[in-house]
């Protein structure tokens, strides 16, 4: 049973209706096993799910996802780094998110919530 999942979430702030989340990586994070041996990878997978889950959490978005739109991974991420995770809300279903540390991006997109039924 995977435990230790959860980044460490450092700081949370917002400005113009944008979340910027400051988090640390776990050396040893549960996600890092087998993936790869010798130079661990986050799997995008779980970048996606941190992005949904503050979605959720700070703009109360439903818990089904209905597409992901423009995602992009363009750099890996590793082991012990500090990113920023920044989400907006574009409207009452789409979050757009961005991972990234200084002006170097490593991953980016829109997620599209299903409407949630009456």
């Amino acid at each position: 049973m995977m435990t230790n999942i959860d980044p460490v979430w450092l700081e949370q702030n917002c400005v113009d209706g944008v979340n910027r989340f400051t988090l640390m990586i776990p050396e040893d994070l549960d996600y890092f096993n087998g993936h790869f041996n010798g130079a661990p990878v986050l799997p995008g997978v779980v970048q996606l799910q941190w992005a949904i889950t503050q979605a959720q959490a700070c703009y109360g978005m439903p818990e089904s996802c209905a597409r992901l739109e423009v995602v992009k991974f363009q750099q890996l991420q590793r082991p012990g780094q500090q990113l920023t995770l920044e989400l907006e809300q574009l409207d009452e279903s789409r979050v757009r998110f961005a991972f990234f540390c200084s002006e170097k991006r490593y991953s980016s997109g829109r997620v599209v919530f299903e409407p949630e039924s009456a």
